[in-house]
């Protein structure tokens, strides 16, 4: 073994391209971080490097799994250092390095896992207790051996007022209430991480399950494609850091529920089967697999339990695991367990049960043991355990056995029995709660009554004897999901929120009943004007604390359990299925696939925190920062001297955005050059004779000659640099997420200044890498002279979005706007406001007078810059035509615009760009894509837009995607609610790029290979799995990309080439009689 292990170093140091003393200096490097792992107990998350000097030790932190690594410096010669060395090893992106100055940490509270501090560095222990998170450690290296100093350790506690959320439902009893006091209505983002969207909405939800514990999250996930819910899930169990989302670890699940379950037909039951502690997770690895006991730190399988095959649900308590499990006996029972619907959408059609027998299986979870074990009707949702009890509803009555021996308590008078032949069917479970010596029990008579929003009963029976202590009324709450039963303060709460009927006096009520006596101690109404319209509560339960409900009649509605206050939140929501996690001060929503509020609901995996879960600060958002740099004022305006109308300055080539090119129609495919960079690439833009494109996960800008493509200089910044900059005047002017704006010299890359949107440096982690909490998009419009740009990432987080004009040449500020939940005279407000704003920033655009963000308007009002309310009702969003005299009035423009916005390049399954003046949202958000020329990707001249986008009637309740390659009239004509096309043709391409020169359309993209309304495409086929494998390929890249030529004025095929690989979202332009496109594997190609 010892010889193995010598000739592999060996080998590794031939090929490495390190020197003999760098590698040996990266092993010695590799052994201290080892060190100072196992000396702070750090098993993964976030490490912060003080003083990192050369990094070698941050890059060696970095090469360990389930780490992300941020190195703080001084001296900007050791930054450039330390940068090549971190790029060498492969690793930026992972690790990144930054300039740091000042004795205040550029972090957000509770972020950091480790904190190494290196060399002459003051910080103060409140400093440094403020950016740990609970059970985070620093230490801090002696300056004569760089080796750790044990005495200098600091562990920062875990607050009491935290809490966990080891089950689906909190614990073992079933109620959904967390002890977390730090809970509350959210005004900080923590952490964002990807995906940006749940698969598909008319079918199985993408998490399937989370729980949190140890300073954990684990959640179920389907990283399967979002372009197609065609193609195979890819499902997956994934560990998170709490505080800053770092991904730990994650162990694929080769077979799961159905990724083609019809809409909102859960299975309710699936998040019961993930259960964690400070130590451990439990879950069965797939549909079938016995129940395993993994490492909560590593993943890796410690135990797997014998008899729990084909389990249905899991609860632990004390030690020992309680699990359901029952093979399917019957062909209906089969179906139910994997239901392979042909059809969409279709509410649940199957069942989760009907009166099948189950085993109950408990099991020591450290020896591995069965303890006992009996066989019962057990329904849905129903197992519980508390004290030395285990609960359950077996179809008629619920019983009570000994939770160590398994023998019978008591079984009590029958209790809202299900009706065995009705059923309940897989989007909807009863519900049993235990507390304080009661069993409280809802939704027995099931599904039928609560889809029609009926008022049922709830009982209340003693937990010591089954003596039924009460029964009270239960409105139905929830929509196609478990029912709520919430106890909190000896109160059971029970919302009236599945269904909003007009008039109906109940709708959103919060009904009180005393869990001792089960009389009616509170009913509150909504105190907030136009709090909630949507028609039912999200597709999933209601969660609380110890200080507040949390319902989802919208987005996520805090109301205060003391004052009875309601906080409504619009703009964030969880997933059907799941929904939300109070846990570790903070709450966790799922990614969602819903179209409602899109351009101001938050995407993605997302943590957010209260003010009260942070130190108090004093940060203000309208304070900003501009360093001037060795090239301020020395910048020659080259466009002046060489004024070239065919360039391509700015992303999609001018402020409108239109994707039009200038420059005549290029020839005949013949690839010119071709320039290797590593990373994923943005856009390129091409101006004064030079292209300029980003590598976003590297932070660094590249500058190319356009008639070789030959490198001519390189800027890293401290973030990504998500799309491309803009060229003005011999002024290089681009974003980043690291917060700044930059502008350089176009000739050599120089620094002239550099803005910083908020003052204070401040990051969080996003999407997987640090950014800051107010990012700014790379490309930057400039409009009269100006440079506008908007900073933040939601109008209601962190101060909300910062919106500047600046002096291009100075960097000097013209004017700055807020813009947030509030009016400019500082009036909170009202919700029927808040949904007619445009919450989620975008790379501007503009024409006229007007200046664009997503559907947003924005002018000036003398030098002041002033935000448009949307036109919209007192009801819908801008959805169906609301009746006239509820229309209230609002400004809306024409432009190319998307509500998912420009650089979202997931192809999510409703989002679409669109030329028009607004696009529907929720249950409608179709009718735009419908009514106006709309699509995947456009371009727009004077008359017409072109674009490749799905076929019209593929935009609404659709599962299959057709797409089509057309152009259709601005303004209509509109026949049966569809914008006629001029032309429309089917292409064999999955149009990526897309650009009009001259009379010619260009498209790029990977092939398309798959027929998705075949009758086959659900089968098993081989053909048909061979064409789903194949697509899945093309669009990950693996099978080249091509390049058509159409007419644009009939769309005839001109001529097509293959290329090496698709290109990048939005990668291909056109100038100089040139077409210019950067690929997804990293080269950039000139044709």
């Amino acid at each position: 073994m010892q010889k193995l292990l010598k000739y592999l170093m060996l080998v590794m140091l031939l090929f490495s391209p390190l020197g003999l003393g760098d590698f040996f200096a990266l092993e010695v490097r590799g052994e201290t971080a080892r060190q100072i792992l196992k000396a702070t107990g750090i098993r993964g998350g976030l490490v912060v490097h003080v003083g990192c000097g050369d990094g070698e030790l941050t890059a060696a932190f970095g090469k360990l799994d389930g780490f992300l690594v941020h190195g703080l410096e001084r001296s900007e010669a050791k930054i450039r250092a330390a940068r090549e060395h971190v790029e060498e090893l492969g690793v930026y992106g992972k690790v990144s390095i930054s300039r740091w100055q000042g004795e205040r940490l550029p972090y957000i509270d509770n972020l950091v896992n480790l904190l190494v501090v290196e060399g002459a560095v003051k910080l103060t222990e409140a400093e440094i207790l403020r950016v740990l998170c609970p059970d985070g450690v620093a230490i801090k290296l002696d300056p004569e051996t760089r080796n750790l100093k044990p005495d200098t350790l600091l562990r920062k506690p875990r607050p009491g007022e935290m809490d966990e959320w080891t089950h689906y439902m909190y614990d073992s009893t079933g109620n959904a209430v967390s002890h977390d006091t730090l809970v509350a209505p959210p005004e900080h983002l923590q952490w964002v991480g990807g995906p940006r969207w749940g698969r598909h909405h008319d079918h199985m939800a993408s998490t399937s399950a989370m729980v949190s514990a140890g300073n954990r999250v684990f959640y179920i996930f389907d990283e399967g494609s979002t372009a197609s819910i065609m193609l195979p899930a890819r499902w997956h169990l994934i560990a998170r850091d709490a505080f800053n989302g770092v991904v730990l670890w994650k162990r694929p699940l080769p077979k799961w529920w159905t990724h083609f379950m019809p809409l909102k037909s859960g299975p309710a039951q699936l998040p019961r089967l993930l259960v964690a502690t400070s130590e451990h997770v439990y879950l069965t690895l797939g549909l079938r697999e016995p129940v395993s006991k993994l490492d909560g730190a590593t993943g890796k399988t410690l135990q797997t339990y014998e008899g729990t095959e084909s389990t249905w649900e899991i609860v632990l308590n004390d030690g020992l695991l309680y699990a359901v499990t029952g093979s399917p006996r019957t062909q209906e029972e089969e179906e139910s367990r994997n239901i392979y619907p042909a059809r969409a959408p279709g509410n649940p059609i199957n069942k989760l049960w009907k009166g099948w027998d189950r085993k109950l299986l408990v099991i020591d979870t450290e020896s591995g043991k069965t303890c006992w074990q009996l066989s019962s009707k057990i329904l849905p949702g129903t197992l519980a355990v508390d004290g030395d009890t285990v609960y359950f509803h077996n179809g008629e009555s619920i019983a009570a056995v000994d939770k160590k021996t398994g023998e019978e308590r008591w079984v009590s008078k029958p209790v809202a029995a299900i009706d065995i032949e009705q059923g309940i069917p897989t989007g909807y479970t009863p519900k049993l709660v235990v507390n304080n010596g009661v069993v409280a029990f809802a939704g027995g008579r099931g599904y039928d009554q609560h889809m029609k929003g009926e008022t049922l009963k709830m009982v209340g029976l003693s937990a010591k004897d089954g003596e039924i202590l009460w029964e009270a009324p239960h409105y139905t709450s929830g929509y196609q999901s478990p029912e709520d039963l919430l106890v909190v303060n000896k109160m059971v709460l029970s919302p009236f929120s599945t269904w909003l009927k007009d008039k109906d006096p109940k709708n959103n009520h919060v009904v009180g009943t005393d869990l001792l006596t089960g009389k009616l101690v509170y009913d509150s109404n909504p105190d907030v004007e136009d709090p909630v319209w949507f028609i039912h509560h999200r597709c999933y339960p209601s969660k609380a604390t110890v200080d507040y409900l949390l319902m989802s009649k919208e987005g996520v509605e805090f109301i205060d359990l003391e004052t009875w206050q309601w906080k409504i939140h619009h703009w964030f929501r969880g997933e059907c299925l799941y929904g939300i996690m109070p846990a570790n001060g903070l709450i966790y929503a799922s990614m969602h696939d819903c179209a409602c509020s899109a351009d101001m609901k938050l995407n993605g995996l997302n943590a957010v925190a209260a003010p009260k879960a942070r130190v108090p600060s004093e940060l203000d958002v309208k304070e900003h920062l501009l360093t001037k740099g060795p090239a301020y004022g020395q910048i020659e305006n080259r466009q002046s001297k060489i004024e070239n109308l065919n360039d391509w300055p700015t992303f999609r080539h001018d402020a409108a955005r239109s994707g039009i090119a200038s420059c005549p129609s290029p020839g005949s495919p013949e690839k010119r050059w071709e320039t290797a960079i590593d990373g994923r690439l943005t856009a390129p833009v091409v101006a004064d004779g030079q292209l300029y494109v980003a590598s976003l996960h590297h932070h660094t800008l590249y500058a190319l000659d356009e008639e070789t493509g030959k490198q001519l200089w390189t800027f890293t910044t401290e973030g990504r640099i998500d799309s491309p900059p803009t060229i003005h005047k011999g002024m290089v002017l681009f974003g980043s997420r690291d917060g700044c704006v930059y502008c350089l010299r176009a000739s050599d890359g120089a620094l002239a200044w550099r803005f910083r949107a908020i003052e204070e440096d401040r990051r969080l982690m996003a999407w997987e890498q640090l950014e800051s909490v107010w990012p700014i998009h790379g490309s930057i419009l400039i409009r009269n002279d100006e440079a506008w740009f908007v900073a933040g990432r939601s109008a209601f987080l962190d101060g909300g979005l910062q919106m500047y004009r600046l002096k291009p040449e100075t960097g000097e500020v013209i004017s700055h706007a807020t813009f947030d939940g509030k009016t400019d005279d500082g009036r909170v407000l009202t919700g029927a406001e808040e949904k007619r704003l445009v919450g989620l920033p975008d790379v501007l655009s503009a024409s006229g007078d007007c200046v664009f963000m997503r559907a947003g308007v924005f002018k000036l009002d003398g030098n002041k810059i002033t935000r448009k309310l949307l036109p919209g009702n007192k009801v819908v969003r801008y959805s169906r035509g609301p009746k006239p005299q509820e229309r209230m009035q609002g400004e809306a423009l024409p432009h190319l615009f998307s509500s998912y916005g420009f650089l979202d390049d997931s192809w999510f399954h409703r989002s679409y760009w669109v030329y028009g003046e607004l696009c529907t949202h929720r249950h409608s958000y179709a009718g735009t894509g419908k009514g106006r020329p709309a699509g995947r990707i456009l371009v727009c001249d004077d008359q017409n837009v072109y674009g490749f986008g799905r076929q019209k009637k593929y935009f609404n309740w659709t599962t299959p995607m057709e797409y089509r390659l057309f152009a259709e009239p601005k303004k209509g004509p509109v026949v049966k609610g569809v914008n006629k096309a001029l032309w429309e043709t089917n292409v064999p391409v999955l149009t990526r790029g897309l650009v009009l020169a001259g009379d010619t359309l260009f498209a790029a993209g990977a092939p398309d290979v798959l027929d998705e309304t075949m009758p086959s495409i659900r089968g098993k086929a081989p053909e048909t799995l061979k064409a789903i494998e194949e697509q899945e390929a093309a669009l990950a890249g693996e099978r080249g990309g091509v390049l058509m030529a159409v007419s644009k004025t009939d769309g005839e095929v001109k001529y097509r080439c293959d290329l090496d690989a698709p290109p990048v979202f939005d990668g291909l332009i056109a100038a100089n009689g040139r077409l210019y496109v950067a690929l997804k594997d990293g080269t950039v190609q000139c044709w």
